[in-house]
């Protein structure tokens, strides 16, 4: 089998491929988003490939395997990784599948799966070592009536739990901005941020623009809260609910110290509340940042048989996942994470793309 990178002129066969095998079609294979998901993000990382492979047994396509490169920042040191998006073979080509992942894992020192099947983990834990990562999931409820609506159970218990969640007061001299870029300021809170984070995507402002400014298909916010406690970036979708009135928020990034966090969080608040936001909710694994979001008001997720707070909304569904799994895996010459640092690991539900709707 022969393995290359994808280019543009391969997307309509990839196309075809993937809605045979798949019966669905890819965002991935239309040029727009192909150029900015893999061509873009391989320049800002410059890295030696697009992150795309593609396996061919003559001029047929039997496998691909999508993902993003990025620098990773990992205890100090920047390393060359990826995320990875789609994985699929063909089932009659027999290991066109496992070769991609051997190739992609040769070419990595970081190789990150968001929301992986059984079947793909079993394959991946067994060619390196992986560490099974999930994100705590922390909401904030904006209008007790409309959440509830988007709740499968609805009860008198229900309306005095949502009711009882409260966000913090703003405080004297804090302040909020609409930004559309990402600077140099940015880059200064960033910079001071990672020293506390021992393993991320290198968050960069350049990073940073591209995930979020740039993006050829979702439109996101970004703002910047400051004051005495210092400043905080927040990054978020506002998700229509298909065929339904309610909006929910979808947190994205926050970057800053705990008690910037804590002090400009509930300004994102008010601007959700501006929007008719029903809800807002993000899934983040960095402990430090999920406590200051906690000091605000924000509050873990509960599992409860009649408190089922949904996660996808186009459509509207009921999902057994209210965590989500993010593994990843180093290279043996890096190692495993020291004990007592996997709270510092920073990942987000963007990472991988999974903050897409019905993701």
């Amino acid at each position: 089998m022969d393995i290359r990178n994808v280019t543009a002129d391969d997307l309509p066969s990839l196309d075809l491929f993937a809605e045979r095998i798949q019966a669905t079609r890819s965002l991935n294979f239309t040029e727009d988003f192909f150029n900015w998901q893999f061509e873009e993000s391989a320049a800002i990382a410059n890295a030696g490939d697009n992150g795309f492979l593609i396996g061919m047994e003559g001029d047929k396509i039997v496998s691909y395997l999508a993902a993003n490169k990025m620098v990773v920042w990992y205890e100090g040191q920047r390393i060359e990784g990826a995320w990875n998006h789609e994985w699929y073979s063909d089932p009659e080509a027999a290991g066109g599948g496992l070769f991609l992942m051997r190739q992609q894992i040769s070419r990595n020192q970081f190789l990150g799966i968001s929301g992986p099947s059984a079947q793909s983990i079993n394959v991946f834990s067994r060619l390196r070592p992986t560490t099974w990562i999930e994100l705590e999931r922390l909401f904030a409820v904006v209008d007790v009536e409309s959440t509830q609506d988007l709740m499968a159970i609805s009860n008198e218990d229900v309306t005095r739990l949502l009711s009882g969640f409260k966000i913090a007061s703003p405080k004297a001299g804090v302040t909020l901005h609409e930004l559309s870029e990402f600077d140099d300021e940015y880059d200064r809170v960033w910079q001071s941020f990672q020293k506390n984070v021992s393993l991320c995507a290198d968050r960069s402002s350049a990073f940073m623009q591209w995930r979020y400014c740039d993006h050829p298909k979702i439109k996101y916010r970004v703002v910047r809260t400051s004051g005495q406690a210092g400043t905080a970036y927040f990054v978020w979708r506002e998700e229509q609910v298909k065929n339904r009135s309610e909006i929910v928020a979808r947190l994205c990034e926050v970057i800053g110290t705990p008690e910037a966090v804590a002090a400009g969080f509930p300004l994102v608040w008010a601007e959700w509340k501006k929007a008719n936001v029903a809800f807002g909710d993000f899934f983040n694994c960095h402990a430090p940042t999920l406590s200051g979001l906690i000091v605000a008001g924000m509050s873990p997720a509960m599992i409860l048989d009649d408190f089922d707070l949904p996660r996808l909304f186009s459509p509207l569904a009921t999902d057994p996942r209210k965590r989500l799994g993010f593994p990843f895996s180093l290279t043996r010459e890096l190692g495993a994470l020291a004990p007592g640092r996997h709270p510092f690991i920073y990942i987000t539900k963007g990472d991988g793309n999974q903050d897409w709707p019905s993701s």
